[in-house]
């Protein structure tokens, strides 16, 4: 990847990104990992992000997720945890602010529990598509 290329479309370069979060990270094309968790663009929304790999959310994950998001300018973050025994992964998100907006069974597998979640960021550290902080 180049150095000034910009992993999520919007916000910090590939070079600003391992600069401010150095092994936290791996940057893989449009994506980025943070340990179990991938973020990347929702598609048609240059302000909303998509994490997969929600079942393994910690705190600290998400903590960080949340700082790239508003370095990058994506003021809206949206996930999903589904299966059986996810109360850590729920209090994760519940204890980072994330909003629960349905809680229920799955619709595949109707023994596993489904969340889904949203987190809205007022206040992004990256405004508009340039980047003026």
């Amino acid at each position: 990847m180049q150095l000034w290329a910009k992993p999520l479309t919007w916000g910090l370069t590939y070079e600003q990104l391992t600069k401010r979060y150095g092994y936290k990270i791996d940057i893989h094309n449009d994506k980025i990992r943070v340990n179990s968790l991938t973020i990347q663009n929702f598609p048609s929304d240059c302000g909303s992000l998509i994490i997969t790999g929600a079942n393994s959310a910690t705190t600290e994950n998400l903590s960080l997720v949340i700082d790239i998001a508003s370095c990058c300018g994506f003021n809206k973050i949206f996930a999903t945890v589904v299966g059986e025994n996810k109360e850590n992964a729920v209090k994760a998100f519940k204890s980072k602010r994330f909003k629960l907006v349905f809680q229920g069974k799955s619709n595949r597998s109707s023994y596993k529990d489904d969340y889904v979640f949203v987190k809205y960021i007022r206040n992004c550290k990256w405004k508009g598509y340039g980047g003026t902080k």
